[in-house]
């Protein structure tokens, strides 16, 4: 018998590696649009979460592609208000990670959608994403985060406490 199996199929089928990620996590870590688009006709879960509740959202944000992300934001827009186990949106993870394309692709997405709540989503340890962007010193998202944060009204709040 001859296998018409290809080794997408083959790997959609695996289920999870040891870090409990999906072949839908690992293209968008590796922002292999083939494979993830695929992997969404396929009907694959697009909010599955790894081992520390990381979404494929997550990943990609993490890793910075861009179009992954596009990709993944499209196909399931409630990704972007999820969380990690430390209570991380993907605006965190992109701050974390120093992925400043990743958030300002995820800060214009939100704004388009009125998501302006999430620019105050404390994560864990009590951090907005500005919080985390002023203690990595990276500027430019804190520059777009403060202007954020006026439009929502929080000029007293969340935001601007402790900084």
């Amino acid at each position: 018998m001859v296998s018409t199996a290809t080794p997408l199929h083959k790997a959609s089928a695996l289920g999870l590696n040891q870090d409990g990620l999906t072949p839908l996590h690992l293209a968008s870590l590796m922002g292999n649009l083939e494979v993830l688009k695929e992997l969404i006709c396929l009907g694959k879960d697009l909010s599955s979460q790894g081992y520390i509740w990381e979404t494929p959202l997550h990943c990609a944000a993490m890793m910075g592609k861009l179009e992954a992300m596009e990709e993944l934001l499209g196909a399931c827009p409630e990704s972007a208000m999820s969380v990690t186990a430390r209570d991380e949106t993907p605006l965190h993870v992109a701050v974390i990670h120093n992925q400043f394309q990743a958030f300002k692709l995820l800060v214009e997405w939100v704004e388009k959608r009125d998501k302006l709540e999430l620019i105050n989503r404390k994560d864990y340890g009590g951090n907005t994403v500005l919080h985390l962007a002023t203690s990595r010193r990276q500027y430019q998202a804190c520059s777009m985060t403060c202007i954020l944060s006026i439009l929502v009204g929080d000029t007293e709040g969340i935001n601007f406490q402790n900084c």
